[in-house]
């Protein structure tokens, strides 16, 4: 079980994802990262998504992420969440326009990372926050060479992106009871607001007060 963990680019130079390093997300820390991918004019369209994608896959080559982040690392069972993955587009899908030079669509440029968190309890007065659930999914572009003065076979710039936003979901407080909800046990009138048998009481032929028929209008 190799440990990893999710990362973001930390671009340096001129900002090209082969010169770019990684660091990793920071927990309630919403951050956006990007690069620059080199690209030709000439350049085949399922390979271009083929690495593309594996560039981003880079970025999250964990599998499952700790809830509050003390879970053993070798019982996945210990807290553990699997990283849900939206599925990733077609590389190899025969798109329009693909057999054009210089324009390639459905590229899966933009990866977003999004966690949900909530509140769960407080240790010394702070609150403590755990993950909920964990999702990646891609967003894609039409990757489409630009020209300059004139169109030279050179490298244009395909910019990739990643993003990671933390998401927190309010505590859902359940709603209080009402008198006549029973807390515990049937008949139990120690630890109930209301006992069912003293309400009734009245009604029983134990009741020494009114005569029944005026005891049931009462009631």
């Amino acid at each position: 079980m190799n440990v990893s963990t999710l990362h973001l680019w930390q671009p340096a130079g001129r900002g090209l994802c082969t010169a770019a390093a990684l660091r990793p997300i920071l927990f309630g820390e919403n951050a956006f990262s990007g690069c620059l991918l080199e690209v030709g004019i000439k350049e085949n369209c399922t390979q271009l998504r083929e690495n593309v994608l594996q560039r981003l896959d880079l970025l999250t080559q964990a599998t499952h992420v700790a809830r509050r982040g003390n879970s053993d690392y070798s019982d996945l069972s210990d807290g553990w969440l699997e990283i849900i993955r939206a599925e990733a587009p077609d590389t190899g899908a025969d798109l329009p326009l693909s057999s054009v030079n210089g324009v390639c669509p459905e590229v899966p440029a933009r990866l977003s990372i999004r966690i949900l968190t909530a509140e769960a309890g407080s240790v010394e007065g702070v609150a403590q926050r755990e993950i909920l659930a964990v999702e990646t999914r891609f967003c894609t572009v039409t990757w489409q060479y630009q020209c300059g003065l004139t169109c030279e076979d050179k490298a244009d710039l395909l910019p990739l992106s990643a993003s990671v936003e933390f998401i927190n979901v309010p505590a859902q407080m359940p709603h209080p009871p009402t008198r006549l909800q029973i807390n515990f046990t049937e008949y139990d009138c120690t630890r109930n607001e209301l006992c069912w048998p003293q309400l009734l009481y009245p009604l029983t032929q134990y009741y020494q007060g009114e005569p029944q028929s005026q005891c049931v209008p009462k009631a």
